[in-house]
């Protein structure tokens, strides 16, 4: 310090004592004690003062820690105020539980457990307002936050009457907070990976279930899915699969009533190309314990695989009739699945009697029905063969509208009231060219359908093309939220599944006539329809026809195949099908060329290597270099989908070739047991058990087979 000190007596060489006011001013005080400060250090040994620092710790701290004890809860009260809420919830005494847990956060502030459980009581008990302020600064994602609290906001965005609005970005915002304080933390993990999933976000929600599937086994399924639609090879979801197989049998194993586990297990065995067992796993649940929840899994399961089947070609139009039949047995309320079995019926595939009898029922006993169950009653009624009561439903419908009346002109149309029919159509059309200028999608997909029923296909084509051109130029995309977007999509398609039926019907009409030869005109049609992105399936379909049938318009079909292999366009599904088209036809040359191009194309696909194999064995003569590679390839496919009865049958068909009568005996009674009705695997019982020298059952399966070709014919018929 410069400057005379003051204070000192030069006199005496002594401090002289300050002055009472002195001691008040600022700038003494101050100086007084970095003087103090200055002199200290510089005046003193620095090992002596390291020595003395414990005694100044405890000077300055050993008051400080009085205070604290002095001042703070102690634990045994504490501890005494938990018990209290304990005994006061397990009392129902909400009113005592909120008391003592206010206290809880007054005698410990700090503690953010407290704080959440009192708001949270707070918000059940009719105090929302004050539960939620006193929750908002724990949802901060900041270092004032807790997780807990966080992972409840996180929840509230997936409420359908949330407490708070929560957006996608504070939802995401919340789950990373949580997991940036806990990393482990299997909830928020969890839930990340949903949000990822429902945002479409594919490879971040792979990236996060990697990381805690092994806590939480049950999300191997969940992986499985998601590096499928990733397009992941096999190789690199096997081991997850697998795993989420072992651990929902372990389940069932400890709990079989487990419901969830039954499910989530049948769904494993589903994307294992394991349809039968995850059927009979279902089934076994609905024996045990008959619920709504394992009806509808093994419903959805079943329609799932029927849509695949027909997606692969339409000649399998027949299977999955069928099991659309047994999905309407076990819910025979779901409208989903009678409208897709009665498409299959529409276009003439096998559908027993009485299929839709269950349905019918529970529609007739329901005190009010919406439109859509009127629709499809009537429907069902049509399809069954009760035309006018078809009719009469719609009649008497309170929710007549445009889409009721042509599913009545329909109806009268099959009962014989074509008169009244075309009436019902003519008035529609009438009311429909008022306004051509203002339909709707819907209606402009009705409006078309009045045309094809009439079978005036130009129009029908004409309406939608022109509606569909002033539609698309009203959507302003850039303004437009995602789910108007998915709206316009939906209302789009219905348009383009219109405008595709419309062209092949058209097709079909054009080639019934016998004189027709404008091949052109022919694929134009056609190419419109693929143009649509809906019913490509039925197009290739009859592209197939032509080709592998040799029809009159064979050689401009396969150019227009070409072109759509040259453009990459679903090759190894393309070849699949003409190939599978060659073989219903005979053409097992043909077929053989086909499908060995769609399994270069594809070559772990269970259903091309079955076709394969199968194009193989019935090409005769068939060498026994030919009946190996056959063999080879149906091995194959039952190690990629072991058990399946159509695999098996083909193995024994094969084995048959090679003369292994024995071991094609057991392949085709594997494979029988799962699908009694299969006329192939029953002819191919009969001369297996005729060369093992056992006549009496190879004339039971004749039997049996004679049976069946006999309900198929009358059919037919």
């Amino acid at each position: 310090m410069s400057g005379k000190d003051t204070h000192y007596d030069e006199s005496t060489g002594k401090r002289a004592v300050p002055e009472l006011h002195d001691l008040l001013r600022p700038r003494n005080l101050t100086g007084w004690f970095f003087g103090f400060l200055e002199r200290f250090i510089f005046s003193r040994n620095y090992g002596a003062l390291l020595l003395a620092s414990p005694f100044v710790v405890l000077a300055i701290g050993g008051p400080a820690f009085v205070w604290w004890l002095k001042e703070a809860p102690r634990t045994d009260t504490v501890a005494a105020y938990k018990q209290a809420v304990v005994d006061a919830d397990q009392q129902g005494d909400t009113e005592a539980v909120g008391i003592y847990l206010a206290g809880l956060v007054r005698l410990r502030p700090a503690d953010k457990l407290f704080r959440f459980n009192h708001a949270m009581h707070l918000i059940n008990n009719e105090e929302k307002e004050q539960g939620l302020q006193a929750l908002r600064p724990l949802t901060a994602t900041g270092p004032l936050g807790y997780n807990k609290a966080r992972l409840w906001l996180a929840q509230q965005h997936l409420e359908k009457e949330p407490l708070v609005p929560v957006s996608a970005a504070e939802h995401e915002a919340a789950l990373l907070a949580v997991l940036k304080d806990d990393a482990r933390n299997l909830d928020a993990s969890r839930m990340l990976s949903d949000y990822y999933l429902r945002t479409n976000q594919l490879k971040a929600a792979e990236d996060r279930l990697e990381q805690i599937v092994e806590h939480l086994p049950a999300l191997n399924y969940t992986l499985v899915v998601v590096k499928k639609r990733l397009g992941r090879q096999p190789d690199q979801y096997k081991k997850h699969l697998i795993n989420g197989i072992s651990h929902f049998r372990q389940r069932l194993v400890q709990e079989p009533n487990d419901q969830q586990a039954r499910i989530l297990l049948a769904k494993s065995l589903v994307l294992g190309n394991k349809p039968e067992d995850a059927e009979r796993i279902l089934r076994e649940g609905i024996a045990a314990r008959d619920t709504p929840e394992l009806r509808l899994a093994l419903t959805d399961m079943l329609m799932e695989l029927a849509q695949k089947l027909i997606a692969e070609t339409p000649a399998n139009r027949n299977k999955s009739a069928m099991i659309l039949t047994q999905a309407l047995h076990w819910r025979p309320d779901s409208l989903d699945v009678a409208v897709n079995l009665m498409a299959l019926h529409e276009q003439d595939s096998d559908v027993p009697d009485g299929a839709y009898d269950a349905s019918i029922e529970y529609l007739q006993n329901q005190e009010q029905r919406s439109v859509q169950q009127d629709i499809a009653l009537s429907r069902m009624l049509s399809v069954s063969g009760q035309h006018e009561k078809a009719a009469q439903v719609l009649a008497d419908s309170p929710h007549r509208s445009n889409q009721t009346e042509i599913v009545r002109a329909k109806g009268m149309y099959r009962a014989g009231n074509i008169e009244a029919s075309l009436r019902v159509i003519d008035n529609l059309i009438t009311k429909f060219a008022a306004r051509e200028q203002s339909l709707s999608p819907t209606d402009v997909a009705i409006y078309s359908n009045c045309f094809a029923l009439k079978e005036q296909f130009d129009d029908a084509r004409r309406v939608v093309k022109q509606a569909m051109s002033r539609i698309m130029e009203s959507y302003d995309v850039d303004t437009m939220t995602n789910a108007e977007k998915r709206e316009a999509a939906s209302q789009t398609r219905l348009m383009q599944q219109a405008l595709s039926r419309a062209c092949i019907a058209q097709y079909d009409q054009l080639l019934k006539d016998e004189s027709f030869n404008d091949a052109e005109s022919a694929m134009g049609l056609l190419t419109e329809a693929l143009a649509t992105n809906t019913n490509g399936a039925f197009v290739v379909d009859r592209l197939a026809e032509q080709i592998v049938g040799d029809g009159r318009f064979s050689a401009i079909a396969d150019e227009f195949i070409n072109k759509m292999l040259a453009n990459g366009v679903a090759n190894s599904q393309i070849y699949n099908m003409l190939g599978l088209k060659a073989l219903q036809l005979e053409n097992h040359a043909r077929a053989r060329v086909l499908l060995d191009r769609s399994l270069s194309l594809d070559q772990g696909n269970p259903v091309v290597l079955n076709n394969l194999a199968l194009a193989i064995v019935r090409d005769e003569p068939v060498s026994r270099k030919d009946a190996q590679r056959a063999l080879g390839l149906a091995n194959e496919v039952l190690d990629l989908v072991p058990g399946n009865k159509d695999a098996l049958s083909t193995r024994g068909e094969v084995l048959i070739a090679l003369e292994r009568w024995e071991e094609a005996r057991a392949d085709l009674e594997s494979s029988i047991s799962k699908t009694k009705d299969n006329p192939v695997t029953r002819g191919l019982l009969v001369r297996v058990f005729t060369e093992l020298g056992e006549p009496g059952i190879a004339e039971q399966h004749q039997r049996i087979l004679d049976k069946l070709l006999a309900e198929r014919k009358d059919g037919d018929s």
